[in-house]
């Protein structure tokens, strides 16, 4: 966990302002910005500007 987040912080470093880290073992999904981190307790993975909505098991689905 601490590499993961040693690259979470290096993505928001340089100056990515969404990453978005999904365990695909639970399905359970994160969202960490510069504010903080958040977990997407209702299944849909959101941003601001750009405003974007995907549902979690669309990605899900998308690899099967």
């Amino acid at each position: 966990m601490s590499q993961m987040q040693e690259r979470i912080d290096d993505y928001l470093t340089f100056g990515v302002p969404y990453v978005w880290v999904i365990d695909p073992a639970t399905p359970r999904a994160w969202s960490y910005t510069i504010n903080g981190a958040v977990e997407f307790k209702d299944g849909i993975l959101r941003t601001e500007n750009p405003a974007l909505e995907l549902p979690l098991p669309e990605i899900f689905h998308a690899l099967e």
